[in-house]
């Protein structure tokens, strides 16, 4: 009687007999593989590239679809995984615009558990973590705690394979301000000040949008001094830069809370006029009458009620246009 042990040695000895007989199999086998995979390459940059054109989206999205189908195919024939999880990823962006949010992250997840199992494909796993994250809500508890587990992964696989990078930095940051919004100042600070010290690394310097949050976060946690600190850089940067964007709004109003918490009213009341003029600037409308709000009580604050209660009088007409707009 053939035990199954037998059955197993005899089948290796064969292998090994045909494998001796044909010396040109193994590199025959192996050239076919790397042509594949090249080519699976080549059809999902160009799935990639068609979805980032802005004309003609449903037709780019249509072909997108068949690139990534046809890399998905054929890395399912060739047995080349990475393959299969990239076309999953591409397919993945594909449902999302299409707001079939279900199969999305279905595609995510499948993309997920293969790369998992491929200690090389860590950057690629952080990405899908990193789209994941995309499909929730920060409205919502649930949908902000999955963003935060998707983030923190990706923030683990991004410290391991590249460190000292942009696209660590930027993950630790959205990060930081995920906890922000948690509430959770302590994971939101330490999150940032890891994302600022790999930009300053890298001598990227544009970080007036990381300052002034990491000093609100501070400011709110009851570190007033060192988040005043924080906000005069991101002055300093947005400056620098001739940012006039929204996030300028957003500094002098977090600037203006500062000096608040600091009893210095004066310097308050400035920052909250800059804050205004940006909202302006911006037809901010929302800005608008968060910023005047604090401008009101600011003049209240330095004795000058009558400029306070026609700031809030102001705001009433944006309130207004706003309400004629919607």
């Amino acid at each position: 009687m053939i035990t199954v042990k037998f059955k197993k040695a005899l089948a290796v000895l064969i292998s090994c007999v045909i494998v001796l007989a044909h010396p040109d199999a193994i590199a025959e086998r192996s050239a076919s593989v790397k042509e594949d995979s090249l080519k699976i390459g080549r059809l999902l940059d160009k799935a990639a590239e068609l979805l980032k054109k802005q004309s003609n989206k449903a037709a780019n999205e249509h072909l997108s679809e068949a690139h990534a189908c046809q890399a998905l195919n054929l890395s399912r024939r060739s047995h080349y995984a990475t393959g299969v999880g990239r076309s999953y990823f591409v397919l993945s962006e594909i449902y999302q615009r299409r707001n079939d949010l279900e199969s999305a992250v279905r595609f995510l997840d499948s993309a997920i558990s293969i790369f998992k199992k491929n200690e090389l494909e860590k950057v690629f796993l952080a990405d899908a973590y990193i789209r994941k994250a995309d499909h929730f809500e920060i409205s919502e508890k649930q949908g902000l705690e999955t963003k935060i587990k998707c983030y923190e992964e990706a923030v683990k696989l991004l410290g391991s394979k590249m460190p000292i990078s942009l696209k660590h930095a930027d993950a630790l940051k959205y990060l930081g301000d995920l906890y922000n919004v948690k509430e959770d100042n302590q994971r939101s600070i330490a999150r940032l000040q890891e994302a600022i010290a790999i930009y300053r690394t890298l001598r990227y310097d544009k970080l007036q949008d990381i300052y002034c949050l990491l000093g609100a976060v501070m400011n709110r946690n009851g570190s007033s001094r060192e988040g005043l600190k924080y906000l005069l850089l991101a002055e300093k940067a947005a400056l620098k830069y001739n940012d006039s964007s929204s996030t300028v709004t957003t500094m002098y109003n977090r600037l203006g809370n500062v000096y608040n918490s600091l009893n210095q009213l004066s310097e308050a009341n400035k920052a909250f006029r800059r804050s205004i003029f940006y909202a302006r600037l911006n037809k901010d409308v929302d800005a608008l009458l968060t910023v005047s709000a604090n401008l009101g009580w600011s003049f209240i604050r330095i004795k000058e009620p009558r400029k306070g209660v026609q700031v809030l009088k102001d705001a009433l007409k944006y309130c207004t246009s706003k309400d004629t707009a919607s």
